[in-house]
């Protein structure tokens, strides 16, 4: 798909911390080094969510998170309970707040039903469907990819920042973008893990629109225009 390439500065770990109280420093330091570089979308990582999920929901979290940013926030569920949570996030948002914003969906999730694209898709959100690495694109249906507005290829395995790169991954990015280009489909590739100044190239050439990156935007938040600025090379 043509047009710049986007970066998703990511924020890893809210069902970790469990509370407002916990997350509101964190997060807010998160916010005050990136929103000065204009990412064009920011990634939330809800790993470990189950605890946060059932227990420790406190909707100030998602106040919070509205405040610090006004772009479009990608609501990564690495949750076995997704369902729970697209409640959570309907209760938490105005209805004229969600259209712009992703809620993307691991097909490993326990309670994990295809119909729950068409659910996040009532509830005002953008329907996204994340990859693992050991997950094949067989997993999505031709009537997901009909639907779906997001697909995060994983290229690192989930649950823990700085890991390297699995290249072979992007050979999903690049099947997935010759489908779309066949089939005029509309989803927008993402990759997520271990992009930095040696793979984000690599990752761009196999046809990524978005790259979603954590320690090495967040600790030099410049690298994120370099990101924008890339180029396809063929």
């Amino acid at each position: 798909m043509a047009g710049r390439i986007m970066v998703a500065p990511s924020f890893l770990g809210i069902g970790d911390h469990g509370n407002y109280n916990k997350l509101y420093v964190p997060l807010s330091r998160f916010f005050q080094r990136i929103n000065s570089f204009n990412p064009d979308r920011i990634h939330l990582d809800f790993s470990g969510a189950d605890r946060f999920i059932i227990g420790n929901h406190d909707p100030r979290i998602l106040w919070l998170i509205m405040n610090f940013t006004r772009e479009l926030v990608e609501f990564h569920l690495m949750t076995d309970w997704p369902l729970k949570y697209l409640g959570l996030l309907s209760d938490g948002f105005p209805a004229d707040n969600r259209g712009k914003h992703v809620v993307i969906v691991h097909p490993e999730a326990a309670d994990y039903d295809p119909l729950i694209f068409h659910l996040i898709g009532c509830c005002g959100f953008s329907p996204g469907l994340a990859l693992k690495p050991a997950t094949g694109i067989s997993t999505i249906s031709k009537n997901l990819l009909e639907i779906l507005d997001l697909i995060l290829v994983m290229t690192v395995e989930p649950g823990q920042s700085g890991q390297a790169m699995l290249l072979e991954n992007l050979s999903k990015v690049s099947e997935l973008a010759k489908l779309r280009q066949q089939n005029n489909y509309h989803y927008l590739l993402e990759v997520d893990g271990g992009v930095n100044e040696a793979t984000a190239q690599l990752a761009v050439n196999a046809g990524a629109d978005i790259l979603v990156s954590g320690g090495f935007v967040r600790d030099n938040p410049r690298k994120i225009k370099w990101l924008q600025n890339l180029k396809r090379e063929s």
